[in-house]
């Protein structure tokens, strides 16, 4: 949730130890059978996985909590209903094997034709995934410039930056439309990031041991 600095409040998303097990919301769509007097039955399926629904519910904190992290896309508008947690065992085989993989082949320039021996698969990211990373800033190292001065500017900076270009491109293949993606610029400090779900403490142990003031 945020504050009314507009900062995000830390929150907790539950931990599911058990692969068989998963958390989501009571009016879930992906509960296959949404009977509320009968809770030993609901089951949820995704890819080949099939789970039993965890009693504990999903609550509006910690939706409002992440909605708060994440660009104004159609995902958060019912990210209640969309949302499920499962064991980390589960989510990395989903990253791993959920993915799409596409086929394509090398066009010959010269005849306009479909190159021998040109053919390739390439996985791609699913659409709608969300990621999140860290950017620390400090002092500039020449604090005589005459634009940014010192590391608050260069918030800013980088604030303005993203608040302009709301809309990137990552990586290859964006002349087929690949790679855009939403970008959302939240300003934590030290002790926010790492108390927060964001799981920044090893990062932050990491930089402090190579000497860099955070």
């Amino acid at each position: 949730m945020q504050n009314d600095s507009g900062k995000i409040n830390n929150f907790s998303i539950p931990e599911v130890s058990d692969d068989k097990i998963i958390i989501v919301a009571s009016n879930s769509p992906l509960i296959l059978n949404n009977n509320p007097n009968n809770n030993n039955s609901k089951k949820v399926d995704l890819e080949e996985f099939v789970f039993d629904v965890d009693n504990s519910q999903i609550d509006n904190n910690l939706i409002n909590a992440i909605n708060g992290y994440i660009p104004d896309t159609k995902t958060n508008q019912n990210l209640s209903e969309r949302l499920a947690i499962v064991s980390d065992n589960v989510f990395t085989d989903l990253v791993n094997y959920a993915v799409k993989v596409r086929t394509r082949i090398k066009i010959d320039q010269t005849t306009g034709t479909a190159s021998s021996g040109a053919l390739f698969t390439v996985e791609m990211v699913p659409s709608e995934s969300i990621f999140y990373s860290l950017v620390f800033a400090d002092d500039p190292k020449n604090s005589n410039s005459n634009s940014v001065k010192n590391v608050d500017e260069v918030i800013d900076n980088i604030q303005n930056l993203i608040d302009n270009n709301k809309v990137i491109q990552v990586g290859g293949d964006e002349t087929i439309g690949l790679g855009f993606e939403k970008v959302k610029f939240t300003n934590l400090t030290k002790d926010e990031a790492t108390n927060s779900p964001l799981r920044a403490s090893p990062i932050l142990e990491n930089i402090e041991k190579e000497g860099i003031k955070i």
